[in-house]
């Protein structure tokens, strides 16, 4: 592809759409994992088959490495075929994420252990992964930025709308520095040396589906009809008028051809959402109401994030402790990978924002593991339809938590006094 005219898309994918499933919700109760296979099914395999019809066109999905993975172990042949997508260069997966954690409300240490987990996930599928990051909700900021900055010479994809928030009128342009960071804008623009447009940009599970989402199950089905009016359709004209259909690596390939120097936003865009007027940019996740009112408890659920990741980080140092005395610490790494898991997703965003149901604010483990030692993957630990306890906080599976917190306590004492006393490896 090599044209002055540019087409781009971002196809944002939530599995956690509706973290927790349904639990009489308008009278529907839907298990989460029958909700995760109707976004696989219903909203993502009729792209994969649109890209395939047209090997021509490009795009660029995001989604957290959690949907990844689930497709690959419920969805073998729909991975396999979105595998072949990306492989060939004709689409883009950013991933900045394991869980579509509410990014901006955690630590630097939080988002170490998302992006270790994730790639993992891209390492076990050999799946290549977008050096472009979107984020769920569209979450931007400096220190994002500069995660993704450090980690592979990364670059944001800023909402157009966040822009236009901080500065009315926005600058124009086809490339940006926000505090230093390379950044692209949703925004259509036009120069000498290159055009570009978007086509889509908003999550990909109501394109195939005729602008349905997952709360309204029961008709949220591939609606073939809508898709072709309202898209193929479009690209076909956009095609026939010359404009290339990209993924945003094309893109920024292209900007780099053709010596596109970025312009500097000042004073730079801060933390913030793709839909800042309406959710008070961060404040519907930190604090506000959201569109049910009275379900809203943003303090305790965030508060109980941070005390639980505050406690994972010293089961961290007491086993770097344990490594530097020789100790197998196998074991107490695996427990402590399940149990960052857990946390990930408990800091998934719609624990708060705009449907903070009962059922998202507690947390347990969905499909029993296997058990650390077994040489097996453990199970997948999820939210789980349930209502909070009696004073409305989140609780993070309290007894679950001590019953590990008490196991390294003393394998670690263990096997630091004697030595005599290993834990057996298994690789998670």
């Amino acid at each position: 592809m090599n044209a002055p005219r540019v087409s781009l898309s971002v196809f944002h994918f939530n599995l956690q759409y509706v973290a927790g499933g349904l639990d009489n919700f308008f009278g529907q109760t839907v298990s989460e994992i029958a909700i995760e296979d109707a976004i696989i099914v219903e909203s993502f395999e009729p792209l994969v088959d649109l890209f395939e019809r047209h090997p021509n066109w490009g795009g660029s999905f995001e989604m957290q490495g959690l949907m990844l993975e689930v497709m690959a172990q419920r969805h073998p042949e729909i991975a396999k075929r979105f595998h072949k997508l990306v492989r060939r260069g004709q689409v883009d997966l950013m991933s900045f994420h394991w869980s579509d954690q509410l990014v901006t409300a955690y630590t630097w240490f939080d988002q170490e252990w998302s992006w270790l987990e994730n790639q993992r996930i891209f390492d076990a599928l050999c799946m290549p992964r977008s050096r472009a990051h979107f984020l769920q909700e569209g979450q931007f900021g400096p220190g994002l930025s500069a995660f993704v900055a450090d980690k592979e010479n990364g670059v944001m994809v800023l909402p157009r709308n966040l822009l236009s928030y901080h500065h009315e009128p926005h600058p124009v342009g086809l490339y940006f520095k926000n505090d230093g960071h390379p950044v692209i804008v949703t925004n259509g623009h036009a120069q000498n040396v290159l055009e570009v447009g978007w086509n889509f940009a908003d999550d990909g599970e109501l394109l195939a589906t005729g602008n349905l989402n997952p709360y309204a199950f029961d008709v949220f089905k591939h609606n073939p009809e809508f898709l072709k009016k309202e898209y193929e359709d479009k690209l076909t004209a956009l095609e026939a008028d010359g404009w290339v259909i990209a993924p945003i690596s094309h893109y920024l390939a292209l900007l780099e051809d053709r010596g596109v120097e970025p312009i500097a936003i000042d004073p730079p865009v801060l933390d913030g959402s793709w839909q800042p007027e309406n959710s008070g940019n961060m404040f519907i996740w930190m604090g506000g109401e959201g569109l049910v009112p009275g379900d809203e408890r943003d303090l305790a659920i965030l508060t109980g994030n941070v005390t639980v990741r505050s406690r994972l980080l010293a089961v961290e140092t007491l086993i770097t402790l344990a490594e530097k005395q020789n100790v197998d610490t196998a074991l107490a790494k695996e427990w402590q990978r399940m149990a960052v898991r857990e946390l990930l997703l408990a800091e998934c965003s719609d624990t708060t924002g705009w449907r903070p149901q009962k059922n998202r604010s507690r947390l347990r483990s969905q499909t029993p593991g296997k058990g650390p030692g077994n040489g097996k993957q453990s199970g997948r630990l999820a939210p789980q339809i349930h209502g909070t306890n009696g004073d409305g906080g989140h609780q993070f599976k309290r007894r679950h938590f001590d019953r590990k917190r008490n196991f390294w306590r003393s394998a670690v004492q263990r096997n630091t006094h004697s030595g005599a006393r290993r834990t057996r490896r298994s690789s998670g």
